[in-house]
């Protein structure tokens, strides 16, 4: 995530297409080399997409707005320690005689 141009937030995912050629490979019982070559040239049966693809999709999605949910808790819950600590610098200021 980004604010300013600066970097607010990252988390690393652990799918891509390894985890897609894995997936290939143990339900169609294929090698992993054949598994990779059926991905990117084709060749792979009719069931591939609602089986595997959208699985792994739906997966790979879940797994991002879970991230995003995380992030937007913790930003929400550190505005609220900031909100709550600039109230109470205030209201210290205001009882301080200067």
């Amino acid at each position: 995530m980004l604010q300013d141009l600066k970097v607010i937030y990252t988390r690393d995912f652990a799918f891509g297409g390894q985890q897609l050629t894995e997936e290939i490979m143990r339900t169609y019982g294929l090698s992993m080399e054949d598994a990779g070559r059926a991905k990117k040239e084709g060749g792979l049966p009719s069931n591939y997409q609602p089986e595997v693809l959208d699985a792994f999709i739906d997966d790979m999605s879940q797994q991002v707005s879970r991230s995003l949910q995380f992030f937007l808790a913790s930003a929400a819950a550190a505005s609220s320690r900031i909100r709550s600590w600039s109230a109470a610098a205030a209201r210290t200021s205001r009882a301080s005689p200067t």
